[in-house]
């Protein structure tokens, strides 16, 4: 082999070496957030690093990647071990969700508000067992499937050691600053990436939950890609209120087109959209004000 020929063949086996190695770590987008022998004081592995997609998700969770999924999964990576003195096995799950509202809402279709919330990533909360939170665009479950966990606290470490790993942001919403703020429940912000008040035709809702005495109602927010989407999703839904409950002869002079209904279920609803966007009020009885309220949250949005 001439020395030419000798130096291309050891370029090209740099170069794939290069490329394999570049081909390994992809397939290991979250292998920062894994806690291995040594990376924390008294962990130990008891079951190393295994590495899902979207595809293979369901080998892991079986029915339950179906919310994971309709949220936009990406790679998910799931370990355990043990944090002496303490004997018991403890799970980090983390989902990279492609964004942080895809990771906020899966978080926020998981937790309740009376649960105990704790400082850790964006938000987070602790149960006898475990310890959940989003930051940025990931969602990070650390638990432990002991029959009765003795205690919650190595499990809080280790969800903050991993908190510590991801550099990122916390990530929170800005959307959630235009709803009103009156009556409103605390840790009830949600969002929905599919089937928006049952309907498979609006997409991307971001909601509160409010109660006044005895009422309780939402408002909502929901992002098209684009003007046409948004008015073919009102029209839609307009229409789903004609056919199964009652649209009201008011109109509503806000945004570029507006309704009002009313459903057994949810009682008077105003909704109206501009531009890329649709609000709306559900079950909150008062017109005049709803409308106001909505007319101030699309002012905002445009």
């Amino acid at each position: 082999m001439s020395r030419r020929m000798s130096a291309l063949f050891v370029l090209t086996l740099i170069l794939f070496s290069m490329v394999a190695q570049s081909a390994v770590f992809a397939t290991e987008p979250l292998e920062d957030f894994v806690i291995r022998d040594g990376g924390m004081s008294g962990f130990v592995t008891v079951k190393k690093a295994a590495w899902f997609r979207p595809e293979s998700l369901w080998n892991y969770i079986n029915g339950g990647a179906l919310p994971y999924l309709d949220y936009g999964v990406g790679d998910v990576v799931t370990y355990s071990g043990k944090l002496a003195p303490h004997e018991f096995e403890i799970v980090v799950d983390i989902y990279d969700m492609g964004n942080n509202r895809s990771a906020f809402g899966i978080y926020s279709s998981e937790r309740f508000p009376d649960y105990d919330y704790i400082t850790i990533g964006a938000e987070g909360y602790r149960t006898e067992n475990a310890v959940c939170f989003w930051k940025d665009r990931y969602y990070v479950k650390v638990f432990s499937n002991a029959p009765s966990t003795p205690t919650v606290e190595p499990v809080e470490r280790i969800a903050r050691a991993v908190d510590k790993r991801i550099s990122a942001d916390a990530g929170n919403l800005s959307m959630f600053e235009l709803f009103p703020k009156e009556n409103r429940l605390p840790r009830t912000e949600s969002f929905t990436s599919k089937n928006v008040l049952g309907q498979d035709f609006l997409t991307n809702g971001f909601s509160v939950n409010y109660q006044r005495g005895d009422l309780e109602y939402q408002f909502f927010i929901l992002e098209a890609d684009n003007r046409d989407s948004t008015a073919e999703q009102l029209g839609k839904y307009r229409d789903f209120i004609g056919e199964y409950g009652k649209l009201d002869k008011r109109k509503p002079k806000i945004g570029d087109d507006a309704f009002v209904g009313n459903e057994d279920w949810y009682g008077l609803m105003v909704f109206a959209r501009k531009g890329r966007y649709i609000v709306g009020s559900v079950g909150f009885p008062d017109y005049n004000p709803a409308v106001q309220y909505l007319k101030a949250m699309l002012d905002r949005l445009n």
